[in-house]
């Protein structure tokens, strides 16, 4: 596969889904690059369909979102040409030694969530026609390769990477600042499984433990030659906006 992603990443709740949706709604098709909202909306409804058409306009002129669909078919022919990968995450899933993996209802939520990346992957190799594609949260942001114990991620890591289609390039968002993102998370209504009903100490273990995952990953994919735009998270987003759209308008 060598479609072209640009996969946004960070620690939960360090701000990736702003930073991310703020630069779609700056795309235009003009951009050298494009962004998975694009190559999912579904296409523009004749005007006979009335409620259709209307919400479809009031979508564009709102700069929102269009309305997106991914048949599971594009899921399937991406597990057919990537047989090692869909191997080893299932394998990966089922080891209950994982941290995340100890409950079983994880093990299928992080399974449901797999599938539909395997779906958005497909979907950017067959209609990206080669130009960069921007993505929020793809194969680098896996819950069930977290744990506590460095050389275990560094360890899944080396295997994981070499499977996963090679990202062209990475925006990582991040800071050392661990209040800071902890006092985000407890602001959001977006609550992920692992902060259901979290104290600060477990919020600030488990931040912790993404950066080390997402820290070591991106260390090995610069030294695999891919180009990575770090942001740090405390700064404004519109700043942080805009370097990135510096970063994307000028690859190659």
């Amino acid at each position: 596969m060598n479609s072209k992603v640009i996969e946004v990443i960070g620690p939960p709740g360090i701000g990736k889904s702003a930073i991310y949706q703020d630069l779609c709604a700056s795309w235009t098709p003009a951009a050298s690059w494009i962004h998975e909202y694009e190559l999912q909306a579904l296409p523009k409804p004749s005007i006979s369909q009335v409620f259709d058409w209307v919400e479809y306009n009031l979508r564009r002129v709102l700069k929102k979102p269009k309305e997106n669909s991914i048949p599971l078919n594009f899921g399937l022919r991406f597990s057919d040409g990537n047989s090692d990968l869909v191997n080893f995450c299932w394998n990966l899933l089922a080891c209950s030694d994982t941290p995340s993996n100890q409950e079983v209802g994880n093990r299928f939520r992080s399974s449901f969530l797999l599938f539909y990346d395997f779906c958005r992957y497909q979907v950017i190799h067959e209609k990206s026609n080669g130009a960069p594609c921007l993505m929020e949260e793809g194969f680098l942001q896996k819950s069930f390769l977290l744990h506590d114990d460095y050389q275990t991620v560094k360890k899944t890591l080396d295997t994981y990477l070499a499977l996963i289609p090679k990202p062209y390039a990475v925006l990582f968002i991040d800071t050392p600042d661990i209040s800071l993102i902890t006092q985000r998370l407890a602001q959001r209504t977006k609550v992920i499984a692992s902060h259901l009903n979290a104290d600060q100490d477990t919020l600030e273990n488990e931040t912790k433990k993404w950066r080390q995952l997402l820290n070591i990953a991106v260390a090995a994919l610069e030294q695999n030659g891919v180009k990575v735009c770090r942001l740090e998270a405390s700064r404004p987003i519109q700043e942080n906006v805009a370097f990135a759209r510096q970063f994307l308008d000028n690859l190659k």
